[in-house]
């Protein structure tokens, strides 16, 4: 499963993944490229607002569903990127957004996944360099990443 998998790093790990041979898996993303034509052959796809506690839990039993009920590796990729904004001039509600998805939304995608995966399964939770080496213009990305 890879959150954030319809578009830009989350769609490259999809392709990887499924070119690597991987059982077709998820893609979760709030816009899922379904009919798009973007995502592998046999790969499900399923709309998730990781804002939403109610939107994660649903979308996890759908994508159980679609693999039989293990999952073997999960990779967070999903991350929203704010405009850039000065800290003296950032809106408060950006954010909390910024960290619904990027911090919180990390955390709800593992506490969904664990239950459902078996022995030896993975989660892999992508950062940024801007985690190690900050801008004064993202400081809700680089709050969220590190």
């Amino acid at each position: 499963m890879v959150t954030g998998g319809a578009n830009g790093i989350g769609a490259a790990i999809v392709r990887e993944l499924a070119g690597a041979g991987a059982s077709p898996g998820v893609v979760l993303d709030l816009e899922p490229s379904l009919g798009r034509g973007t995502a592998p052959d046999g790969w499900s796809e399923v709309a998730v607002d990781l804002r939403d506690d109610a939107s994660v839990t649903t979308a996890f039993a759908q994508a159980r569903d679609a693999v039989g009920g293990t999952i073997d590796v999960v990779v967070a990729v999903a991350g929203i990127v704010p405009a850039w904004t000065g800290i003296a001039e950032l809106d408060p509600d950006v954010w909390d957004d910024v960290f619904r998805v990027n911090a919180r939304g990390v955390m709800r995608t593992i506490q969904e996944a664990v239950p459902a995966m078996g022995d030896g399964g993975s989660i892999v939770v992508i950062a940024s360099q801007n985690a190690w080496r900050g801008n004064e213009n993202l400081a809700s990305y680089v709050a969220s990443k590190h």
